[in-house]
């Protein structure tokens, strides 16, 4: 059984968590994390470090806002994949927020994109753990992203509204997705 604690730079796993935040998200997907720590005393917006016992397996960054809450960040850690602790980390989300949508975004899945057999397998693995396609998709820092959604479906504006509470409205005036 998985347990999620609460991130914070005090934690043991820190410099661990921090490492696979960087291994996996590219450098223009990532926010900084003390950002992230930040943002992370509302409470509504959840920065987990997960455990199989003692051992560190993954993170998420969770934002809930007026019933949807968005997978900012799963990441499971590389050295312990195949092991099904994305499929728990996503169970365990889902029971924690049984009334919310769910939503994620995704690299968009195109044929020519040159890491598409690994986006391809993403998708997969969302689809696999009840995610659909949402018809939406989002274009940040000139990356286009397919919306993935567990529940009902959402709008564009609820997903502007969304991620206006998180950054906050002076960060918003700079950074706001285009979600079609």
């Amino acid at each position: 059984m998985l347990r999620a604690i609460n991130v914070s730079r005090k934690m043991t796993d820190y410099h661990e968590l921090k490492q696979l935040y960087l291994r996996a998200f590219p450098k223009a997907e990532r926010i900084p994390l003390p950002f992230l720590r930040y943002r992370a005393k509302k409470a509504d917006i959840n920065f987990y470090a997960y455990y199989d016992d003692d051992s560190f397996v993954g993170l998420t960054y969770l934002i809930s806002y007026k019933g949807v809450t968005y997978i900012l960040f799963l990441a499971v850690n590389d050295r312990i994949r195949s092991k099904g602790y994305g499929s728990q980390i996503l169970k365990s989300i889902s029971e924690n927020y049984p009334h919310d949508t769910l939503i994620l975004i995704m690299e968009e899945v195109v044929k020519s994109a040159p890491n598409y057999q690994q986006r391809l397998k993403r998708q997969s693995f969302y689809f696999k753990n009840g995610f659909r396609d949402s018809g939406h998709t989002s274009i940040e820092y000139g990356v286009k992203y397919q919306m993935l959604v567990k529940g009902e479906n959402i709008t564009a504006q609820q997903y502007r509204d969304l991620f206006k509470y998180f950054v906050g409205s002076v960060v918003y005036r700079f950074f706001n997705p285009e979600v079609s």
